[in-house]
Order: structure tokens, then C-alpha cells, then sequence
């Protein structure tokens, strides 16, 4: 099972890893606003909380400016200097816009 989870996560990598600047645009203006799953998960877990911040120390550029304001302060409370608390409260911001 171990060995499976560190191949589907190098898997992963490499993809993140190929992913262009106008893709993580795309996805972090666009898709992740509207992504429930993502957000309900980043607004009450702690677990996938951690691995989010991981991913975002590890695959998104310090550089990187969202267009929407809402998704840039979940990507600042992601960053090594934020907090786990920080992104519960801003994903539960971001969710709260979607409605029911």
C-alpha cells in the first residue's frame, strides 16, 4: 500500500511539477473558487490542511498573484509564514461565497 501512495505522489509530482504559470492561473482564478470538495475539505480538516500547505511551499512560485483577492489571501495564509487556522478560515471564506 506504502509503495503505491509514494508512486501515485511521484506521479503527482511530475505533473504539478510540468503544470505552466497560465495553468495554475486557470486553475487557482477559475476552478478552485468553485470547488467545493476542495474548499469543504481545506475549511474543516486538519490532515488535508497540511498536505495543501505542502503542496502549495512545494509546486506554486512565491511570485505567483491570483486574480481574485479572496483566492490570494488562501494562497497567503498557505505559505510557509501563514497558518493551518488562517487557511481553515479563508477556504471556509471562499465556501461561504458559493452558497448552499
Amino acid at each position: 500500500m506504502e509503495s503505491n501512495r509514494r508512486r501515485c505522489y511521484s506521479h503527482i509530482g511530475r505533473v504539478l511539477k510540468s503544470l505552466r504559470a497560465t495553468q495554475w492561473d486557470y486553475y487557482f482564478n477559475e476552478c478552485l473558487p468553485r470547488d467545493r470538495t476542495i474548499l469543504d475539505k481545506l475549511a474543516s480538516e486538519d490532515k488535508p490542511v497540511i498536505r495543501w500547505r505542502e503542496l502549495m511551499a512545494e509546486y506554486v512560485r512565491q511570485d505567483f498573484i491570483p486574480s481574485k483577492r479572496n483566492v490570494k489571501t488562501l494562497l497567503d495564509a498557505s505559505r510557509p509564514a501563514g497558518s493551518p487556522a488562517a487557511v481553515m478560515q479563508q477556504a471556509t471564506t471562499l465556501r461561504s461565497q458559493l452558497g448552499v
